[in-house]
């Protein structure tokens, strides 16, 4: 987001690799999460990599629902909560196990924090020529 407007690009992307983040924690191919979805491969890896644009609100609450997720977190991950199934609540206390899968989420949600952090920078660095 720049200048505090929503900048519809990075919300498709980061909507995009959300998914495929969400998809690899699970460790599901695009075929499975297509098929589960009803939807075909191609129209679910044009999601992940961000060239629909015109991405409903109905199929994003799909995905939600699919993944047990709020909107809120599938717009702006938040890994930790996503993955319920990593929490174990003890005696009114929130005791998160780190799984392999859990620790696989958070390297390819950082890379891609990377990925966009890069892409930012040469986007301002444009900016200033």
């Amino acid at each position: 987001m720049i200048n505090n407007k929503i900048d519809l690009v990075s919300l498709i992307r980061t909507v995009g690799r959300n998914i495929e983040t969400l998809r690899n924690i699970k460790k599901m191919s695009l075929e499975l999460l297509a098929n589960e979805l009803n939807l075909t491969v191609q129209e679910l890896d044009d999601i992940e990599q961000a060239k629909v644009i015109d991405l409903s609100l109905g199929l994003v609450t799909k995905i939600a629902n699919y993944f047990h997720c709020t909107l809120q977190q599938i717009l702006d991950l938040q890994l930790i909560q996503v993955l319920n199934n990593s929490q174990n609540i003890v005696g009114g206390d929130r005791q998160v196990t780190y799984t392999n899968e859990v620790k696989d989420g958070y390297e390819i949600y950082i890379n891609h924090l990377k990925e966009e952090n890069l892409e930012l920078k040469e986007k301002i660095k444009s900016l200033s020529k």
